[in-house]
């Protein structure tokens, strides 16, 4: 009778859902321990603030300075906006996948977010059909968006290997959805050896907390 293969460790559902609790759990609670160190710091000013003096009849007024521009914000519902992206047909997809990314990076991931996307991320690549549909607009964009928002939230807090997983992922998704590459290119497949060896990495962090 055959022996039943056992699959590699990174691709089993008790090794991923552990990592996700761990990880992302932690680098939630980094971020918002140092949202408090800044709310509680009370700045004192260091220089004295004078009057400027009332413009005189020969003198002409101030000009008020420019406007600045105002900041990115990320829409609170992504999924509409990944679908609006997708649909517009005026952009190039290198256009597309940059817009997704800004976004991402300025979206407050919630912590069942934040789950959803490391599992969603892990799923894919464990059943390789994250590359497999590179024409699909929405299923490319949208997955460049859990990658980035994943990657943004630990952006190598402590040096988690899910960071450099996050990365990879996206960097592989970007590039075949915009044509670059191939699921069958030599980046792609380093790549997705990088991913491979960080979840030798996040096993061996789970390893030295037994």
């Amino acid at each position: 009778m055959k022996e039943k293969v056992q699959k590699p460790f990174y691709k089993q559902v008790w090794f991923w859902a552990l990592i996700v609790v761990i990880i992302i759990g932690g680098a939630l609670r980094n971020q918002d321990e140092k949202e408090g160190e800044t709310a509680a710091v009370d700045p004192s000013p260091t220089e004295q603030v004078t009057k400027a003096p009332e413009p005189t009849a020969t003198e002409a007024p101030a000009t008020e300075a420019p406007a600045t521009e105002a900041p990115v914000s990320a829409p609170a519902d992504w999924q509409t906006v990944v679908k609006e992206i997708a649909a517009n047909g005026d952009t190039s997809k290198t256009e597309k996948a940059d817009a997704v990314a800004i976004i991402a990076k300025n979206y407050q991931l919630t912590q069942t977010e934040a789950f959803e996307f490391a599992h969603f991320m892990i799923d894919e690549l464990a059943k390789d059909t994250y590359l497999a549909d590179p024409e699909n607009d929405e299923y490319m964009l949208s997955s460049i968006f859990r990658a980035a928002a994943v990657e943004h939230l630990i952006d190598d807090a402590e040096q988690l290997p899910l960071d450099a997983f996050a990365f990879d992922f996206m960097q592989n998704v970007k590039y075949v959805y915009r044509g670059v590459e191939t699921p069958e290119s030599e980046s792609v497949q380093a790549n997705e050896k990088q991913m491979q060896k960080s979840a030798i990495e996040i096993q061996k962090a789970l390893d030295s907390l037994q």
